[in-house]
C-alpha cells in the first residue's frame, strides 16, 4: 500500500518504495501494488515495469489531496485523526484493500509510510497476514521542529498541537503493526522506545552500487539542488539557502550558477527565485544522472526533516559530493569531512560550498569515501537479503 506511485521515481521516498517492490519481485514473490494517488497512473515507466515483471500488478484509487480549510478546522478539533492524516482515508481504498485480502490471501501487507499504515486501524487484531509498517520518517518530529522554527505564535502553537496528535497516531500505528522497518538509525531508536525491540528493524534504502560514477569533470562554479518542492522542509531549507547563503557565494564567486530541480513547485515561488542572479529552475526531471552532470556540488539545506535524504546518496553514486546542514545528514551515519561537508551558519555553508567547488582533490576524497560507505551500508544485495530474510523469519514466527 502506498500513497505514491513511483513510476518513475521522482523523489527520495519514491526511490525507496520502488526499491522495495523490486526486492519482492526479484525474489519470486507476487506483488499487488495499491496506490492512493491524485496523479495519472498510465505512463511509459509503469508500462515498462509491468512488462518486465509478470508477477506485478497495479491498482489505485484517485483522491483529492488539496487542503480543504473547513475540513482541516473540523478534523483538527473533533476528528479522531489529524486532518493531515485523515485526508488519505478513502472508503474506496479501504474496500479495495479488503477485496485483495479476500482474493489473494497475502502473506504480507506492506504499508509504505504512516498515511497508508493508518488503514491498519480497520484490520482485525488477529490477521493471517503480517502487517508491516515501513516508516519513511517520523511525522511528528517534522512538525515539532517546524513549531520550534516558526515565528508566528499562533502557527507555532498549532504546529506543536499537530505534532502531539501525530505522535499519538504514530504510536498507535506502531502498536498495531506486527513489524516496523525504520529507514534511519535515529528513527529506529525512537520506534524501539515505543515497540518491543524484536518487532523493529533498520532497513536502509537499497542503492545500486554496481554502477558508480567516478568524480567527473565538471564546471567548478555550478551548484545543484534536487528534491520534491511541495514538501515544506525542502522549501524552508531552499529559502534559507537562497536568502542567506547564496548572496555570500555570489559575493566571492560572481560567476556561480545554481540549478534547482524538483516536482510540484508553486508557480509564485518559481517566479520569485528565478529573479535571483545565477539561479535557474529546471523543474521536474526524468533522469537524475543527467542533471548531476550539470555541476560539481550538491547542496542539502534542511532544518525540520526526519528519515534520510536519499538524494544525497544518489548524488554520491553519481560522483557528486555534497554540503549539507546537520539535519540533512541525520540518520545517514556519515561523517563530516570524511564523506560529506556539514555546515550550519550561512557564512560557513557558503565558504564550504566555494572551497569544495574549487578543490578537486577534496571532492575526489569525499566521493571515494562516500561510495565505500554506501557499499558497506546501502548496497542493494545486502539490503535485499536482509528484507526477505527478516520477513520470512517473521512469518515463520507468526505461523508457529
Amino acid at each position: 500500500m502506498s500513497k505514491k506511485l513511483p513510476f518513475p521515481p521522482r523523489d527520495g521516498e519514491e526511490v525507496a518504495i520502488l526499491r522495495n517492490i523490486e526486492t519482492f519481485l526479484e525474489c519470486g514473490n507476487r506483488v499487488v501494488f495499491l496506490a492512493l494517488t491524485n496523479t495519472p497512473i498510465q505512463n511509459s515507466a509503469l508500462r515498462s515495469f509491468v512488462s518486465k515483471y509478470p508477477n506485478f500488478s497495479v491498482d489505485y484509487v484517485n483522491i483529492d489531496l488539496e487542503i480543504n480549510v473547513f475540513k482541516l478546522i473540523f478534523f483538527d478539533i473533533f476528528g479522531k485523526n489529524p486532518y493531515i492524516a485523515h485526508r488519505f482515508i478513502s472508503a474506496d481504498y479501504r474496500k479495495k484493500i479488503e477485496k485483495y485480502i479476500r482474493e489473494i490471501k497475502p502473506d504480507v501487507v506492506f504499508a509504505e509510510s504512516l498515511y497508508t499504515a493508518v488503514y491498519f486501524q480497520y484490520f482485525s487484531s488477529e490477521t493471517s497476514f503480517l502487517k508491516v509498517y515501513r516508516a519513511h520518517n517520523l511525522e511528528h518530529e517534522i512538525w515539532q521542529k517546524r513549531s520550534q522554527n516558526e515565528k508566528n505564535i499562533f502557527l507555532r502553537l498549532y504546529f506543536a498541537q499537530l505534532s502531539q496528535r501525530l505522535k499519538k497516531l504514530e504510536q498507535n500505528i506502531i502498536s498495531l503493526s506486527d513489524k516496523i522497518l525504520a529507514i534511519s538509525k535515529s528513527d529506529l531508536s525512537y520506534i524501539q522506545s515505543v515497540k518491543n525491540k524484536n518487532d523493529v528493524a533498520l532497513l536502509p534504502v537499497a542503492i545500486q552500487t554496481s554502477n558508480y560514477t567516478n568524480l567527473h569533470t565538471c564546471s567548478q562554479n555550478v551548484f545543484l539542488y534536487l528534491g520534491s518542492l511541495n514538501w515544506y522542509p525542502n522549501i524552508e531549507g531552499l529559502d534559507w539557502f537562497l536568502s542567506q547563503v547564496w548572496p555570500v557565494i555570489l559575493e566571492k564567486m560572481p560567476e556561480a550558477q545554481f540549478f534547482i530541480a524538483g516536482k510540484y513547485a508553486a508557480e509564485k515561488w518559481v517566479e520569485k527565485i528565478v529573479e535571483i542572479p545565477g539561479v535557474h529552475f529546471v523543474g521536474e526531471i526524468k533522469e537524475p544522472s543527467e542533471f548531476y552532470k550539470k555541476g560539481c556540488v550538491l547542496v542539502s539545506p534542511l532544518f525540520t526533516g526526519s528519515g534520510i535524504r536519499i538524494k544525497i546518496l544518489e548524488a554520491f553514486a553519481e560522483g557528486i559530493p555534497a554540503v549539507a546542514s546537520p539535519s540533512a545528514v541525520q540518520g545517514l551515519g556519515i561523517e563530516n569531512k570524511k564523506e560529506i561537508i556539514v555546515a550550519l551558519t550561512p557564512r560557513e555553508f557558503a565558504e564550504e560550498c566555494i572551497n569544495l567547488a574549487r578543490n578537486e582533490d577534496l571532492r575526489k576524497h569525499l566521493v571515494e569515501n562516500a561510495q565505500k560507505f554506501m557499499e558497506e551500508n546501502f548496497g542493494k544485495k545486502k539490503t535485499d537479503k536482509f528484507l526477505i530474510d527478516y520477513l520470512k523469519s517473521a512469518l515463520l514466527s507468526k505461523n508457529t
